[in-house]
């Protein structure tokens, strides 16, 4: 799979979250989507040699995630005020969703991926030969995910 094959997935994907019908669900489906991404372009980097357009297409696909970030921070903030039962809401510690001296975990961690993206984008492109170090970043990303969000 390549990372425009994996950018049609995640648009299906997103106009699959329409249909579904609490906060709890967009939420986790963005996360899962997020590191299906994630996956999917540490796969890129690591298993294939196509060369300069696969290092054009992963950069494309990271900068997408970037923003996919800053969704997955609306989502968990919407689960919160719509669904305080959800078993995100009380597995989450009160200072991953809230603190009273500054911005909660959940956004910091949201804006440090989203940043982090972007910049291992910019790494590709001016040292593409780089391509392993951002698969095993994005590889602590996708664990990051599973232990932080899901």
């Amino acid at each position: 799979m390549n990372a425009s094959s994996s950018a049609q997935q995640t648009e299906m994907s997103n106009s699959d979250l329409i249909e579904l019908e609490t906060w709890e669900e967009i939420y986790k489906e963005e996360c899962l989507n997020f590191k299906a991404s994630l996956e999917t372009q540490a796969g890129i980097l690591r298993n294939t040699s196509e060369g300069a357009d696969r290092i054009k297409d992963v950069r494309k696909e990271l900068i997408s995630l970037s923003h996919q970030a800053e969704r997955i921070k609306e989502a968990a903030f919407e689960m919160v005020d719509e669904t305080p039962d959800s078993v995100y809401v009380r597995n989450a510690t009160p200072e991953w969703l809230a603190s009273r001296f500054g911005d909660p975990q959940l956004e910091q961690i949201c804006i440090s991926m989203e940043y982090s993206l972007d910049r291992l984008a910019f790494e590709l492109r001016s040292h593409p030969s780089m391509d392993l170090m951002v698969a095993g970043h994005l590889e602590q990303m996708m664990d990051d995910i599973e232990m932080d969000f899901l």
